[in-house]
């Protein structure tokens, strides 16, 4: 897979089964944006059941082949995730949410189940370093789709804005390039040090690296340009892998071209600029909607403790806000009650956040915008561009 031949640890867990239907659920989730894309939708409904299926023989091999560990031994959230999911199933089933509700919910759970088990075997078998060098690679390899599919179908890179459909190809959207670049930049800087490529693959990553930059900031993407700037503060501060020189060289080169972005009047950054004064004057979307929820739950206080139902939209029918919530946290909150939105917190930010601060920020930069990015976005359930439970 690339890689060269002196590393034969990661070559062993590149090579393990688990690991490898891991890294195709991922892959097929991106190459299915592509494809559904690509046909106008035409293929969305064969690519969503081929990724279910595939989900499922996955779910069913590391069943069947004993390949499930007790997760209290690697993660101090112990069963918690797999109580949580039941719990959420309760209350949706409670709430008496329509069909269509359960069975997101159930979408949610399993491959929320799935990636965590899968993450205690690789954990048990192969170590924290050796897993963390192979997921870098593995997201270093998935997110580089996007960047390749732009510059294969004619995308600019001296094109200062792709936000909007007349100046995005027709495989992603830009807000799937901003997360993509913003994913693969962070794994780069991981994998540039600590993994020994082959020369030519050295090559092929490193050119698509400047290309990842572009993207980024030309993406008009506020999420991703948050989260790298959050995912900053450690990169300077205590990411201890890229000399100090480099990263304020670095620095430099980047700061330089967002002058060049503001300096033009159609450029991303003063689009992004304008649609936030917008939004400011005339109300966010996601707030808006949030807005009318709480409304909503004051109402029916009850409600602030059991919720709606998961991915139960019907309050917001007939309203002048977004039919969904568009916030994977905002979908915890106001579908299971506040009880179980502390108890996701807890697995899935708090405890995360502090291990990072406390031993994980000096290796990886990930974490930002894996708690970020689901802000703006309801990656929640599997297929999801950028899924939510890592």
């Amino acid at each position: 897979m690339l890689i060269a031949k002196e590393e034969l640890k990661l070559n062993l867990l590149t090579r393990d089964p688990v690991a490898r239907l891991l890294f195709l659920n991922a892959f097929f989730v991106i190459a299915g944006y592509a494809l559904g894309n690509a046909t106008g939708g035409a293929a969305t409904g064969n690519v969503s059941n081929f990724k279910n299926v595939f989900l499922f023989v996955s779910f069913a091999y590391l069943i069947a082949r004993n390949k499930v560990v007790n997760p209290l031994t690697f993660f101090d959230s112990g069963f918690l995730p797999l109580i949580f999911g039941i719990l959420i199933l309760y209350v949706s089933i409670g709430s008496g949410a329509n069909s269509e509700s359960f069975f997101r919910t159930f979408a949610f759970f399993i491959p929320l189940i799935y990636v965590y088990l899968s993450l205690a075997y690789l954990i048990a078998n192969f170590g924290i370093k050796l897993t963390l060098d192979g997921l870098h690679y593995s997201l270093l390899v998935i997110y580089c789709i996007p960047l390749i599919s732009y510059i294969i179908s004619g995308g600019s890179i001296q094109n200062t804005n792709i936000y909007g459909g007349g100046s995005e190809d027709q495989y992603f959207a830009s807000n799937n390039y901003g997360w993509s670049a913003t994913m693969y930049i962070l794994s780069y800087l991981y994998v540039w040090k600590d993994i020994k490529f082959k020369k030519y693959t050295n090559l092929f990553f490193g050119i698509l690296f400047p290309v990842a930059i572009v993207l980024l900031l030309v993406s008009a993407n506020r999420a991703s340009w948050l989260s790298m700037a959050v995912a900053m503060m450690p990169f300077f501060l205590s990411y201890k892998k890229i000399k100090i020189v480099y990263k304020i060289l670095g620095a430099l080169v980047i700061l330089g071209f967002i002058s060049y972005l503001f300096a033009d009047p159609n450029s991303s950054i003063n689009f992004a600029k304008n649609k936030s004064e917008a939004q400011e004057q005339n109300g966010e979307s996601r707030f808006e909607t949030a807005k009318v929820m709480i409304d909503h739950f004051n109402g029916e206080p009850t409600l602030w403790i059991t919720g709606v139902g998961m991915f139960n939209f019907n309050t917001l029918k007939n309203k002048d806000v977004l039919h969904a919530y568009h916030n994977s946290y905002y979908e915890i909150l106001f579908g299971a009650g506040i009880p179980l939105f502390l108890v996701f917190l807890s697995f899935m930010v708090f405890r995360p956040v502090r291990r990072y601060i406390k031993y994980y920020s000096k290796y990886t930069l990930l974490l930002p915008p894996l708690i970020i990015l689901p802000f703006f976005e309801s990656n929640l359930t599997g297929g999801q561009f950028l899924f939510f439970p890592w």
